[in-house]
């Protein structure tokens, strides 16, 4: 009986456990940042392209409008 219960409870901790794991458990994160970006960089996007990966990451929810916002002025600010 204890072995029973034993073998399912360590079931039960290991299928969370593992669902947790292979199936995101979580968001996935990516910050975009004009400084990362820039030619100075060392990088060579324009500010075209820094632009259109920015409104790719706000349209996936990667980051929010604020900060969508805040970065585009920067990136305009450095041309």
């Amino acid at each position: 009986m204890k072995r029973n219960l034993a073998k399912g409870l360590i079931f039960i901790v290991l299928t969370i456990f593992l669902t947790g794991c292979c199936c995101g458990g979580g968001k996935e994160t990516v910050v975009v940042t004009p400084e990362a970006t820039t030619p100075e960089g060392g990088s060579g996007a324009t500010a075209g392209q820094q632009l259109q990966d920015l409104k790719a990451a706000e349209e996936k929810g990667a980051i929010t409008e604020k900060e969508f916002q805040e970065s585009k002025e920067k990136i305009l600010k450095a041309q």
